[in-house]
């Protein structure tokens, strides 16, 4: 996902010994083990990250930034490939920042900033999660070629389906019971990046309701709205509801309705050609559709190109032997707006009488999903 940057005038100052003057902020400290090396305060917006400010650690590792804003604002302290330091800073603030080039953002002690230890601690616990993930794929790469393989990775998707749980769960309570002004929000934002509206829409919208009533001014309230609206429909695309209907064109120039489909159970998978994580996953869908077809199941392609002769070609390279859809509109499709469709690969299984049965399952709790249907 895509998240915060916006570039400010940056005023260089002398910063005073216990505050900042009341139109500057001031990020200090020592980053012990660091010297030479040059740490950058960066911005983040929905779209974009740029480099406000920067400055080069002295030989004790000491540092000093001094910069404005026009509102609590969270910067990004960054140093080499050391990782990130969030830091919540306004104008009069002076935080100061110690801690350890080598366990950067572990070691990291705060002084002036309630909020920017919250933060911390937060994206704390993103990172161990992110670990646990790591360490869980190298424990399943010398299995890649070994007969039991798929135990192996169904193992691994019980214990990643645990860790994901319990991050969730951690995200959500910090969140929810944080009350520390854009805190809460600026935290929201980057847990985009790991729960989904789609899945959750119904909390993201109480977010939404309660961001505008707390922080109605703040630009990160305004991101927040940008991000989440487009998820608005979600309502009528639960499990339950009938689906959208749509008719488009194959790549011969007929045209295939969603509505043809109705006595099958049709799974309809948004890809394009041009998606990296489409064509990784294509194997897998063709995998599930030699082992489902013949037993009142179908696959509808829908892709999401611009080109024909990209899109031709790459049902040819993948062995797509399914119906294939599209109108060339790349994100302008008919059916990115149908179906809330924020990015791609997407599914949606439907069932014989044109009803939601799931969204964007993948991998083997598709395949599992499916099996259950047809037995």
């Amino acid at each position: 996902m895509r998240i915060l940057s916006i570039l400010l005038t940056t005023m260089l100052a002398l910063t005073a010994c216990n505050q900042a003057p009341k139109d500057r902020f001031t990020i200090e400290g020592t980053i012990t083990g660091g010297a030479g090396e040059v740490v950058k305060m960066i911005e983040f917006t929905l779209e974009d990250a740029v480099t406000v400010d920067s400055a080069i650690l002295a030989e004790d590792g000491s540092f000093s930034i001094t910069s404005s804003n026009t509102e609590p604002t969270v910067y990004m302290l960054s140093l080499s490939n050391a990782g990130l330091i969030p830091v919540l800073v306004e104008n009069g603030d002076v935080v100061k920042i110690n801690t350890t080039a080598e366990q950067y953002i572990n070691d990291a002690k705060v002084e002036g900033s309630t909020a920017t230890t919250e933060l911390i601690e937060y994206f704390k616990q993103f990172n161990s999660f992110q670990e646990r993930v790591a360490a869980l794929n190298e424990e399943l790469m010398p299995f890649a070629e070994a007969p039991d393989f798929e135990q192996k990775r169904a193992e691994a998707q019980e214990k990643y389906k645990t860790y994901e749980a319990s991050q969730k769960k951690y995200v959500k309570g910090f969140i929810d019971g944080n009350k520390n002004g854009v805190v809460p929000v600026f935290a929201s934002l980057y847990a985009a990046n790991f729960i989904s509206p789609e899945s959750d829409f119904d909390w993201f919208f109480s977010l939404l309701n309660r961001f505008k009533e707390e922080n109605p001014s703040s630009k990160y309230t305004a991101w927040f709205t940008k991000f989440v609206e487009p998820y608005t429909n979600l309502t009528a695309l639960q499990p339950g509801k009938m689906a959208p209907d749509f008719k488009l064109p194959t790549p011969d120039g007929d045209s295939i309705a969603l509505s043809d489909y109705r006595g099958k159970y049709v799974l309809v998978d948004f890809w394009a050609s041009w998606c990296g994580p489409c064509r990784q996953e294509n194997p897998n869908i063709v995998r599930m559709y030699n082992r489902f077809k013949g037993k009142n199941f179908e696959i509808l392609g829908v892709s999401l190109d611009k080109e024909r002769a990209g899109w031709v070609k790459a049902i040819a390279d993948d062995q797509l032997t399914w119906k294939q859809v599209s109108d060339l509109k790349f994100w302008d499709s008919i059916v990115t707006g149908l179906y809330a469709i924020q990015s791609i690969p997407a599914t949606l299984l439907v069932d014989p009488d044109g009803k939601i049965i799931a969204r964007n399952l993948r991998g083997p709790e598709l395949e599992e999903k499916i099996a259950s249907l047809l037995q």
